[in-house]
């Protein structure tokens, strides 16, 4: 009877799991299209954001180029704030700009009622004493002594005439500018822009409304996959906010920086969630009926062999009582024969 039942069972369960394969087999293609379209918006708008940012540093660059060449000619007779008023620099994008002397004093500024403070101990003013890179040092957001506000400084070596050291030219810029032109990008609720450095301290972020500065991320999969390779994307857990997200990045060619772009697992995953419960009760509903289907298979072909049985169990009683009718027959023949 058993024997009888395993050919439906059998293609109650094949049926189950061919649907429930089909399910997952499609959830799990659906997922990873949704991650791949993810990443590939975030890499777009971490290239965005590259290029704002090459073009903001280029622009900053001009201008410390333009006030070092002009210090290095005219010494302590250069006019920052009219430069500034002139045009000849732009100053939308930092908080001040000036120069420090071969002491490490801040001797020059575009601030008006500016006093001399002393730089000496300053990353941005040490890394030149030693020679010249002709490269533009981009420094830690700190806070200004001489500005009091936080920055970001970035710097050049001036030379003397005879090529020694003869001080800094120093731009401090604001590292919410970075900050406040992420903010017209929306990422959702969990979703981050982050301008790093090299270093793995943080330049510029913004991560809804929180705009703080500085953290260090030196030991999180962001920096060890960019030491890889220039760009990518990766699934990480914050170590800033211990938010996980699908992260984007790309390291800029010509600075020791590197721009990256985060959205919230959760929130980018939230639409497909929803569809992954209706395949769900989709595949629950459809099992349910191939159950109750075989259900029924099972009780009719119980019911057929019950029925079966109870005509071979009355055929058997038939042909034993036409046995028994037979003998009882011939024996009655039998006596009636033999006198």
């Amino acid at each position: 009877r058993l024997r009888l039942f395993l050919p439906i069972v059998a293609v109650v369960v094949a049926l189950i799991v061919l649907v429930w394969g089909a399910i997952l087999y499609k959830t799990r293609a659906e997922e990873e299209l949704v991650i791949q379209s993810t990443n590939t918006s975030n890499l777009n708008l971490a290239r965005a954001f590259e290029e704002h940012t090459v073009r903001t540093i280029k622009s900053v660059d001009q201008a410390v180029l333009f006030l070092k060449f002009q210090y290095e000619k005219f010494g302590d007779k250069v006019d920052i704030a009219e430069y500034v008023r002139e045009g000849m620099i732009i100053s939308s994008i930092f908080n001040q700009l000036g120069v420090i002397d071969e002491h490490g004093i801040y001797v020059l500024s575009n601030l008006p009622n500016h006093k001399k403070v002393d730089l000496s101990d300053r990353e941005h003013f040490k890394v030149h004493i030693a020679k010249d890179t002709n490269q533009l040092f981009i420094s830690k957001p700190i806070l200004g002594r001489a500005s009091g506000k936080w920055s970001i400084q970035m710097t050049r070596r001036i030379n003397k005439p005879d090529g020694s050291f003869g001080g800094v030219v120093v731009i401090s810029v604001d590292p919410f500018y970075f900050s406040d032109f992420y903010s017209g990008v929306d990422l959702g609720e969990g979703g981050v822009v982050t301008l790093v450095g090299r270093d793995g301290v943080v330049r510029a972020r913004r991560a809804g409304d929180d705009k703080t500065v500085g953290q260090n991320l030196q030991n999180s999969p962001l920096m060890k996959a960019a030491a890889e390779q220039p760009s990518g994307s990766l699934t990480l857990t914050s170590l800033a906010d211990g938010v996980s997200r699908f992260y984007s990045y790309r390291a800029l060619a010509e600075y020791p920086l590197i721009v990256g772009v985060g959205v919230q697992v959760d929130e980018a995953l939230s639409a497909y969630a929803e569809r992954r419960v209706g395949y769900m009760i989709f595949a629950a509903a459809t099992s349910l009926v191939v159950v109750l289907f075989g259900a029924i298979a099972i009780r009719l072909l119980d019911r057929q062999y019950r029925i079966s049985e109870a005509l071979r169990a009355s055929q058997i009683k038939a042909e034993s009582a036409n046995r028994m009718k037979s003998a009882f027959l011939a024996s009655m023949s039998h006596e009636l024969r033999t006198p």
